[in-house]
């Protein structure tokens, strides 16, 4: 796919996610809010927070008019960039309920912060009441917890269908 884990993207609201991404800010300062419904059928929407390394992030992104948002935006990536961070995941796997992450900016590689799975947001899932969240690639592509968990499934075929198949079959040959 074209995202890959380490990119900065920025979500609007009822856009899916394209991987599973870890929160760095969205709009309202709270969190965002996310519909699960594609991944384990739930209705109800889910906060998910950024960590506290973000805080500085999430507080110059509260409270702010439509209008500044996007230079907002670009202003937090740009400090991301510039204060070099530095995000450590384990090796993908399939347990939906299992996401962490050590987080540290280069500057104070000393100061580090965990992330677990209220600030992760999983691929096929979609924002919700939340205008905008920016966020970085956490798992792309086969490694997402959706691509890991799906299941080869073999066609389910009736015994009548398959006794009228080699009838068929017979009758051809």
């Amino acid at each position: 796919g074209l995202v890959k884990p380490g990119d900065v993207l920025c979500t609007l609201c009822n856009e899916a996610f394209p991987a599973d991404l870890l929160v760095v800010c969205a709009s309202g300062g709270a969190g965002a809010f996310i519909s699960t419904v594609n991944l384990d059928g739930e209705t109800n929407l889910k906060l998910r927070t950024a960590p506290k390394i973000f805080a500085h992030f999430q507080e110059s992104a509260s409270g702010r008019q439509s209008e500044t948002a996007e230079a907002d935006l670009d202003a937090v990536v740009s400090d991301l960039c510039r204060r070099q961070l530095h995000v450590r995941l384990p090796a993908p796997c399939a347990d939906i309920a299992e996401m962490n992450a050590i987080l540290s900016f280069a500057e104070g590689m000393l100061d580090s912060d965990s992330a677990a799975w209220d600030s992760f947001a999983p691929r096929g899932c979609v924002l919700r009441n939340t205008s905008w969240m920016l966020s970085i690639a956490a798992y792309a592509g086969k490694d997402t917890k959706q691509c890991l968990n799906s299941a080869n499934v073999s066609g389910k075929v009736s015994s009548m269908q398959a006794l009228l198949n080699r009838c068929v079959y017979g009758l051809l040959i």
